[in-house]
């Protein structure tokens, strides 16, 4: 679990530079600032509660157990995003597309490591 967590952060860091980057030079998404940060920190929240959930999980629990609490997970991963996406699109009023894009690239990024990691675990028991 340890590693996965350096991981996490390493992961962590490199999105956060290549945001303040984005957000430095690109004017059309600097009224989307704290979105696009509070966003980040969202999804390591969820990355990291999500996964230690499962880690728990998988030590008490049989191998047969593993599939529907990775779906049960994913889709808790999914929908929590989609719904604070729509939050940010419908109640906050965010109708850039370029904004829209950096938030499910900072999704995908966190999910394939999130996938990587649980499948890292899974083949090492």
């Amino acid at each position: 679990m340890k590693i996965a967590l350096i991981r996490h952060t390493i992961l962590s860091v490199i999105l956060g530079m290549m945001l303040y980057i984005v957000l430095k030079n690109y004017s059309p998404i600097k009224d989307y600032t704290t979105y696009l940060w509070l966003s980040l920190l969202f999804l390591n929240v969820l990355f990291v509660i999500l996964y230690r959930l499962i880690f728990m999980t998988m030590q008490t629990q049989s191998q047969r157990a593993f599939m529907p609490l990775f779906a049960l997970t994913f889709g808790l991963k999914f929908f929590s995003t989609l719904a604070l996406l729509l939050y940010l699109i419908f109640v906050e009023g965010i109708n850039s597309k370029a904004f829209v894009l950096l938030f499910f690239m900072q999704y995908l990024s966190f999910t394939f490591m999130w996938m990587y990691a649980v499948w890292q675990k899974s083949s090492s028991k």
